[in-house]
């Protein structure tokens, strides 16, 4: 689930799939790739960056792109794994302007 608002953060409003949960698939040392989904639900062209907690591990691509009213952008995202990685551990925040 999605993680609320700080306060006097505005309200995120574009739509993003999947919404709660990324799940990469991967075996061993093999890199591993998912896609999100991020649908602008504006009237006017919205622009979003998406940020991790670790560089080193994903890769995202665009990490950046601006999508205009009821478009969509697809963002892929890549694992390349390292031994030891804690699967609960790692976050993704999407922000838009």
């Amino acid at each position: 689930m999605p993680l609320p608002n700080k306060a006097g953060e505005p309200e995120f409003k574009m739509k993003v799939d999947p919404a709660d949960k990324l799940v990469i698939k991967y075996k061993g040392l093999e890199e591993g790739t998912c896609s999100v989904k991020i649908t602008n639900t504006l009237k006017e062209r919205a622009c979003f960056k998406v940020k991790c907690t670790d560089n080193d591990i994903f890769r995202v691509r665009p990490p950046l792109g601006f999508v205009k009213p009821g478009e969509m952008a697809e963002v892929k995202i890549s694992l390349k794994p390292k031994t030891g990685i804690d699967p609960n551990r790692h976050f993704f925040a999407i922000y838009h302007v």
